[in-house]
Formats: C-alpha cells, sequence, structure tokens
C-alpha cells in the first residue's frame, strides 16, 4: 500500500512541477531575450540565428526557476491531498508525517542531483557558448549594417550614406573614425558615391570622387586630400585589438575554486569567482531545502481544511527569505570571510529543523517516557 500512495503522491508532484518548470522557463527566457532584440535590428541575423543565440539561456534558466517550481509544487500537491480527504485517509492507514513526506523527498534529490550535473558542467559551457556567439555577431561587420539616410555607428566609425541604390550601391557618402587610441589621429571621408566589395573575406567600401580629411591631435593643423578613387577597408576600420573578457560565470567549477597562478588575478576577481563558484554549488540545495520547509509547514500540526492560508504563506515567506539571505552572504564573501559557511551553516539548521517538524509526531512518545512532554 505504501508504494501506491507513494506513486501517487510522486505523480502528482512530478506532474506540477515539469509543467510550472516549462511555463516559468518559457515565460523568463522570452522576457530575458528581448534584451538582444536590438542584434537582430543592427546586425541584421535571422530569427533562426537569433534563437540560436539566446537559446544558450536556457540552462542557467532552468536551475534557477526549478526550486520555485518544486516549491509551488510540494505545497500544491500537499493541498491537494488534504482538500480531497486523501491525507485523513494517509494517516488513519498509520502514514507518518515522514512517510507522506519520503516520495517527496526522493523526487527533490533527483532534481537536485540533475541541478547540480546542469549547474556544474552544462551552464558554463552553455554561456562560453552564448558569449562567443554574442561577441561574433556583435563584431561581424557586413553589407547591411549601412542604412540610407542613418548614421550607422559601428564601435568608432560612424557611417552615413544619403542614398543606397542596386548591387550595394551607395550614394553621398560620409565617413568618420575616432580611434580609441590617444596617438592616432581622427579622419573624415566625403564621396560622391562607391560600392561595397568583398576581397579576401574582408568588407571593402571602393569610394569615388572625394576627400580625405585628418586631424593631428599635437598641433591641431588638418590636413587632406582629393582623390578619385580610394579603398576603404571596414573591417580594418571597426575591428579592436582588445580579446573578449571572460566571464567567472563562463569558466568551469575547478577554475573558479582554484584559479591559474599565471592568470595575474587580484584579491577582488578571486572573491568574485569564488563566490560565483559557491553560488553554482549552492543554488541546487535550494531544490531541497524548499522541498524540507514547504513539507514541514504543510504537514505539521492539525489537518484543517480550511485554514491553510497561513502555512502556504509561511513557506512561502520563509523560502524567500532564506534564498535572499544565502544569496546575500554568499555577495558578502569579500568583505565577510565567513559569509559563505554561514550560508552552507543556515541551509543546513533549516533541513535540520524542517526534519525535526516531520518527525515531531514520532518523538511524543519519548518526550512522555521522559516526562518531558504533559498529556
Amino acid at each position: 500500500m505504501f508504494r501506491l500512495i507513494s506513486l501517487h503522491i510522486g505523480k502528482y508532484l512530478t506532474i506540477s512541477t515539469l509543467f510550472l518548470t516549462v511555463i516559468l522557463v518559457t515565460g523568463v527566457w522570452l522576457t530575458q531575450s528581448l534584451r538582444f532584440i536590438e542584434i537582430i535590428v543592427n546586425q541584421n541575423i535571422s530569427i533562426g540565428g537569433y534563437f540560436s543565440l539566446v537559446g544558450f539561456l536556457i540552462p542557467d534558466l532552468s536551475v534557477i526557476v526549478l526550486p520555485v517550481c518544486l516549491l509551488i509544487s510540494t505545497i500544491f500537491t500537499y493541498n491537494k491531498l488534504i482538500a480531497d480527504n486523501e491525507m485523513a485517509i494517509f494517516r488513519s492507514c498509520g502514514l507518518s508525517n515522514f512517510q507522506i513526506f519520503k516520495p517527496v523527498l526522493i523526487i527533490s534529490c533527483i532534481l537536485m542531483t540533475l541541478s547540480f550535473l546542469v549547474n556544474i558542467y552544462v551552464v558554463p559551457m552553455s554561456f562560453r557558448q552564448f558569449r562567443d556567439l554574442e561577441y561574433k555577431i556583435r563584431t561581424e561587420i557586413s553589407a547591411n549594417i549601412i542604412h540610407e539616410g542613418m548614421f550607422n555607428n559601428v564601435r568608432n566609425t560612424t557611417i552615413y550614406a544619403r542614398k543606397r541604390g542596386k548591387k550595394d550601391d551607395l550614394y553621398g557618402i560620409f565617413i568618420h573614425h575616432h580611434s580609441l587610441a590617444p596617438q592616432k589621429n581622427p579622419y573624415s571621408i566625403v564621396a560622391d558615391h562607391g560600392f561595397l566589395s568583398t576581397i579576401d573575406g574582408r568588407l571593402h567600401l571602393i569610394l569615388f570622387n572625394g576627400n580625405r580629411q585628418e586631424r593631428d591631435l599635437e598641433t591641431g593643423k588638418a590636413t587632406f586630400f582629393h582623390f578619385s578613387q580610394l579603398t576603404y577597408d571596414l573591417t580594418a576600420a571597426v575591428a579592436t585589438a582588445e580579446g573578449r573578457i571572460i566571464k567567472p560565470y563562463e569558466r568551469p567549477l575547478s577554475e573558479l575554486l582554484s584559479p591559474p597562478e599565471d592568470a595575474g588575478f587580484d584579491n577582488k576577481a578571486k572573491s568574485k569567482m569564488k563566490s560565483e563558484a559557491h553560488q553554482r554549488l549552492i543554488t541546487p540545495l535550494f531544490v531541497l531545502v524548499f522541498t524540507f520547509i514547504a513539507s514541514a509547514s504543510m504537514l505539521s500540526g492539525q489537518y484543517n481544511r480550511r485554514g491553510r492560508r497561513k502555512r502556504v504563506l509561511i513557506a512561502i515567506t520563509t523560502a524567500a527569505l532564506t534564498q535572499i539571505c544565502v544569496t546575500t552572504l554568499i555577495n558578502m564573501n569579500e568583505r565577510f570571510s565567513l559569509s559563505i559557511s554561514l550560508a552552507y551553516g543556515m541551509i543546513t539548521v533549516i533541513c535540520l529543523v524542517s526534519a525535526i517538524i516531520l518527525c515531531a509526531e514520532r518523538m511524543t512518545p519519548f518526550l512522555k517516557n521522559w516526562g518531558l512532554k504533559k498529556d
């Protein structure tokens, strides 16, 4: 009988958790995807390329959303069992709170293990792929970056074309380049017309009948020359010499816990990497912690079909405060060295207290025998 009851509870919990996870991950993913909608406009990539980019955000969102989904699903499952009088039937069959909690605990341990695997191995790899692809898209130069009648800014170069004709022909062209390097002089180019051409995989602008003006930053004097034809390398003009900076959330866990000595990280960077490492380890633990909190709140005390709002509120409030406090302690690692230990200690204490509440009915006869609890 206990096996059938466990399967019954597990079915409710699994279905509701999967449903909520899919709904919330999809909603949050679409919301986060809107931040990168400007890539479609400015870089003129396809819808398929756009979704290939933002699709790398799904693993991280799944790990973040899963504890909340399991918390809501656990409360929903217990609430349904109480409302349908199934909980009273389980108790009349001799099942204790911990036995009712057991299938929920098994499912939460399975989901926590999956979260660990995803958060440790999949998430940093997906973030690395995401930022590599984003960097490639943002730094890639194509003929579609020039829109007629608009000042098109590409890093430190501004390009204007009064009119754009067929086959990438441009008319009324203005180019201004201001280098970020202090030793390089800014210059401007004005041309009557030109066209875009790809030579050896690099985008060039072939200009006709114009002039080039350059101002010396030291003397302030301007020099210029006229040309009948000029080949302007757009790829070289807007290229950046700086490589992409690898963020802590892209690095593997081993590198976060033991940064390479030859990488030249300062103490602040090492503290951020340590915080990211423990954030990656603690996030899956919320799956188990939230399950304990919801079960202790919903299964403790007397069952009342009408008075469950207070228990639901206690469970949600306790879970929210726990996540806020633990996250705050992890982020305080740079200023307070014991904050991470306190975060793990807080999670342990909450799980132990919840377990004691769930096992309180088993402890009652023991307390009565020792005279610690009155009838």
